[in-house]
């Protein structure tokens, strides 16, 4: 069992600012370019994001009209057994939705909680199919999920560090305790790395948007793009701390691209039958200013250009190809159009919509919803895979000395993220010194232990 070691220390992460192209090789990121069709039904408009271990993609599903992302993965063996470990997981959440007990759950606190009584809510986000694509560096798994906004590390950043409101910080709570509570009690998944990276915000009215709230599909005024990114960006001169945070921030995600940095084009297949270039190729839309996220969730913070090449001719990879996944991992059945994932169908998407959009506050309006994702790292109630979980700032103490845990250490970690996103800071970050190790300063901090 391969699980994703990814558990918050920098060092273990790089500083580099893309993906690079040294990552385009043998056992390394798939060359995808806008303008290509995935498995006979994904049409690619657009570069999410990337991490670690894939890249991810905005694409049409032009089998069902709607908008999903697409998580290609790195092809060394090693990310493949990763991916499906992390797929039987994923698997287990997209089915259990129908199961008696959270439908019981659906007739009563959620429909107090959600004006449209929350029916189909888990609070986690959904695997919708997967599917292994050959390419010029190798086998790829890829993953396609409902669309998601940004992470709440966004939400946290835009207020400077000094805490959201505290209405906001309520909904993500309960909305993440929904999550938990599906996971935990439906699913008997345990999380083990929840973090404001790990919960991410809906699309609003179903658009996909970038992190100033601007939709990534349909025709979008130039001028509401600057309006939206001044409005983001406006409180930064005023910032006076958050300096970590800000490199926390950073190697996330930034949605900001120089304008004038090259970028090569897309360079697409012509050859229906060819998976990919002869030759290694260039990877596609490097973003000079986008950084990694920690923990490679399942959408990154996006972003978008002014202007996506929605109308580009169609190039259809008939060489990828749904393969038989190892013994023992479930196929999740295609998730129908009408689910309550709330993307909005391409052709509902008109200038009225966009223009309502626009005008909203992406994680504070009537109808927000947010939900837990990245299940790369989760264990079963009953089978764990590693007694090294969670990321440092977030890690319960029974983590720590080793005790065994079980669901209430992904409880631990929410408790340590809603005090981060009510103040601004970290509830414990441990340091390491001559005297003690990080860990021994996170218990001094909490004080004695029963």
């Amino acid at each position: 069992m391969m699980k994703n070691e990814a558990h918050g220390d920098a060092e273990d992460y790089t500083e580099s600012d893309d993906e690079g192209a040294d990552g385009y090789r043998k056992g390394g990121y798939h060359p995808v370019h806008v303008g290509e069709i995935y498995n006979g039904r994904y049409h690619v408009l657009a570069k999410l994001g990337w991490g670690h271990f894939s890249t991810v993609w905005l694409c049409q599903d032009l089998s069902a009209t709607r908008y999903v992302a697409m998580k290609v993965q790195k092809s060394a063996p090693h990310y493949t057994e990763a991916a499906y470990d992390e797929i039987e997981l994923l698997a287990e959440a997209a089915k259990r939705s129908k199961d008696a007990a959270w439908e019981e759950t659906q007739k009563g606190p959620l429909r107090e909680l959600f004006p449209d009584g929350g029916e189909g809510f888990t609070g986690v986000v959904q695997l919708i199919d997967y599917f292994e694509h050959f390419g010029v560096n190798g086998k790829h798994v890829c993953m396609v999920f409902e669309t998601m906004g940004p992470n709440v590390l966004a939400l946290i950043k835009r207020y400077n560090f000094k805490g959201i409101p505290v209405d906001i910080v309520r909904k993500v709570t309960t909305h993440t305790l929904i999550g938990l509570d599906y996971l935990h009690r439906v699913c008997g998944i345990i999380h083990t790395d929840l973090k404001p990276e790990n919960v991410l915000v809906g699309c609003p009215r179903g658009v996909p948007v970038n992190k100033t709230g601007v939709p990534l599909v349909g025709n979008v005024d130039p001028a509401a793009v600057a309006a939206n990114f001044k409005k983001d960006t406006s409180a930064k001169s005023e910032e006076k701390k958050g300096k970590k945070k800000d490199k926390k921030f950073d190697e996330e995600g930034s949605d900001v691209e120089d304008e004038a940095a090259p970028r090569p084009p897309p360079m697409l297949v012509h050859d229906p039958m060819q998976t990919a270039p002869p030759e290694p190729i260039e990877p596609p839309y490097m973003k000079p200013f986008l950084k990694p996220s920690r923990s490679d969730p399942t959408l990154l913070s996006s972003y978008g250009d002014d202007s996506i090449a929605l109308n580009r001719p169609l190039y259809n990879h008939a060489g990828s190809l749904m393969k038989v996944p190892p013994p023992g991992v479930p196929v999740p059945a295609p998730m129908p159009p009408s689910s309550s994932s709330g993307v909005a169908k391409p052709e509902s998407i008109d200038e009225k919509l966009i223009e309502e959009v626009l005008g909203l506050d992406l994680f504070d309006h009537d109808g927000v919803t947010y939900k837990v994702a990245d299940l790369g790292n989760a264990c079963w109630v009953e089978r764990h895979f590693s007694d090294d979980i969670q990321t440092r700032q977030y890690r319960s103490p029974e983590t720590i000395i080793n005790a065994g845990y079980d669901t209430s250490a992904d409880i631990w970690s929410l408790a340590c993220m809603v005090f981060e996103l009510a103040t601004g800071d970290y509830l414990f970050d441990p340091k390491a010194s001559d005297e003690y190790p990080r860990d021994e300063d996170c218990s001094g901090c909490s004080g004695r232990w029963p």
